[in-house]
């Protein structure tokens, strides 16, 4: 069988793998996928969890306990928050995942059928989501608050300020822009329209003189 992802527990030794399997409970804080027993049925299941461990750097690892009766000192520290583990008799358990929450999340019961990959990928799966609930620190970007400008203050933002001396949580006053009168526009005097009268078509008479008489004016200026 080949296996690279798998770390063996000593068979004789109680004290050393429980520190082994301590160290890798919570100082590896790896996804452990712990396998029971070391018939035929338990090196395959083995073998095929170490495979879908993935690759070296990768958190998934495979415990092997070949001796089930160190289970009840190793379990001692392992969590059951869903009460999988019904009974202390471990011969009825071929397999279990654990996550870096020391949570047990998964059990496959002890069969002579051969375990699917998906039945191994599901296990990893359920122990990998509960490494999320572990994930408490979250990192806020901060967001400048705008400021109001009907008000001419400007609202402090989220940050503390105590962490950053940059900001300040007094509010600080907006000076307001300065609105000049705008100039009057120039008006160009408006020069009165003169209208021209037209000149007159009577045409000029160059009678001499007017006769209210109606008598004859000689060419001497006599009146005849």
């Amino acid at each position: 069988m080949y296996i690279k992802k798998t770390t063996l527990l000593p068979e004789n030794d109680l004290q050393l793998a429980d520190a082994i399997f301590d160290t890798y409970l919570h100082e590896h804080r790896k996804t452990l996928f712990v396998v029971l027993g070391d018939d035929e049925i338990a090196r395959r299941l083995v073998e095929k969890a170490d495979r879908w461990a993935g690759l070296l750097e990768e958190p998934r690892w495979v415990l092997w306990v070949r001796n089930k009766s160190q289970m009840p000192t190793l379990a001692l520290e392992l969590h059951d928050p869903n009460k999988l583990v019904t009974t202390t008799n471990w011969d009825s358990v071929l397999g279990f995942t654990v996550s870096v929450n020391d949570n047990i999340c998964e059990i496959i019961p002890y069969t002579t059928e051969e375990i699917r990959s998906t039945r191994i990928i599901r296990a990893y799966a359920k122990a990998e989501a509960d490494n999320l609930k572990s994930a408490t620190t979250t990192i806020v970007v901060a967001q400048a608050t705008p400021p109001i400008r009907s008000r001419g203050l400007a609202l402090p933002s989220s940050d503390d300020s105590s962490n950053n001396p940059q900001t300040s949580t007094t509010a600080q006053p907006i000076k307001a822009k300065s609105t000049k009168p705008k100039a009057k526009a120039k008006t160009k005097p408006t020069k009165a329209k003169t209208t021209k009268v037209p000149k007159s078509t009577t045409k000029k008479t160059t009678d001499r003189s007017v006769n209210t008489n109606n008598d004859e004016v000689l060419p001497d200026g006599s009146v005849g």
